[in-house]
């Protein structure tokens, strides 16, 4: 027996079907050249009055479970609203309620509740990945973006330095306490000293902030891996070389390791504190050192 699949939005009588999918997935391969051109859909809609937001990362573990991650607002309401992920045609609902601060800080006025994380088994192979922001009010539901697997299912991981030196120091380990926090992250050590030594992206992702000098990391990046990791690159030397919104693959140079810190190019001896986020949904870090040895290959 085949099932068709009624996902309905909030609009009354707006609905999307399996089988209308199939017609959506055909547009959304056209769409994705596009995509992969201008890099994605505008921050909003055009007409002001449809969903908007982003498909941010796909990922799929060792059980062929895929979890698509990303964000959706309809300007009609600050309201969380539905998200429809389809994969090879097969629809699935969920409700964008995850708390996303930095959602929540670039769209003040709708708050933080928007995030979306889509789970669904698949097989081995390639597949066509499209997330819909449903629509409520005036508008219409939007394609907020399609991915193929084949370039975002698992991803190659490198070590940030080469070689990859960490600090003997117990104040520089992960976890180590310090004046009223634990240490987040871990410190690498320069090749040679008084040797600029580069900073290389762990994956392929985009960069999502470029840190001032004048912050307690000083100069840092924070670049979202395209397998929802969130890697943060602090203490460099210089402004990263990179800019918000562009791609990096691993092995990139993203940045040059310094000991900048509170306004200051030289508050520290010159290291790198690397920090990981394993999760898109939450602020918690995990110790980098385990998580890149089980990774990097």
């Amino acid at each position: 027996m085949t099932s068709t699949l009624h996902f309905r939005g909030r609009a009354p009588g707006r609905a999307v079907s399996v089988v209308q999918s199939v017609a959506m997935a055909l547009v959304a391969l056209l769409l994705a050249v596009v995509f992969a051109i201008g890099g994605g859909l505008p921050a909003k809609a055009a007409d002001g009055a449809s969903p908007f937001g982003s498909m941010d990362s796909v990922s799929i573990d060792s059980q062929g479970r895929m979890t698509v991650a990303g964000w959706t607002i309809d300007p009609d309401t600050a309201a969380p609203v539905e998200a429809h992920l389809y994969v090879d045609g097969r629809g699935v609902p969920s409700v964008a309620n995850i708390r996303r601060d930095d959602v929540g800080a670039a769209y003040p006025q709708y708050g933080a509740n928007h995030g979306y994380e889509i789970s669904i088994g698949v097989e081995p192979g390639r597949h066509s990945v499209c997330v819909f922001g449903i629509n409520v009010g005036a508008g219409s539901n939007t394609l907020l973006q399609c991915r193929d697997t084949s370039s975002y299912g698992s991803i190659r991981y490198v070590y940030p330095t080469s070689p990859f030196i960490v600090t003997p120091l117990a104040a520089g380990q992960y976890g180590a306490p310090r004046s009223g926090y634990t240490h987040q992250g871990v410190d690498i050590l320069p090749k040679t000293r008084g040797v600029d030594q580069p900073i290389l992206s762990v994956a392929s992702g985009t960069v999502t902030y470029i840190g001032p000098l004048s912050s307690g990391w000083g100069h840092y990046v924070d670049v979202r891996n395209d397998d929802g990791v969130r890697v943060r690159y602090a203490h460099l030397k210089e402004r990263a070389p990179v800019s918000v919104g562009q791609r990096v693959t691993e092995g990139q140079r993203i940045g040059t390791m310094g000991g900048s810190a509170n306004g200051r190019l030289d508050t520290y001896a010159v290291h790198l504190h690397l920090e990981i986020r394993p999760s898109l949904s939450s602020s918690a870090t995990t110790s980098p050192l385990p998580f890149l040895k089980a990774r990097v290959r």
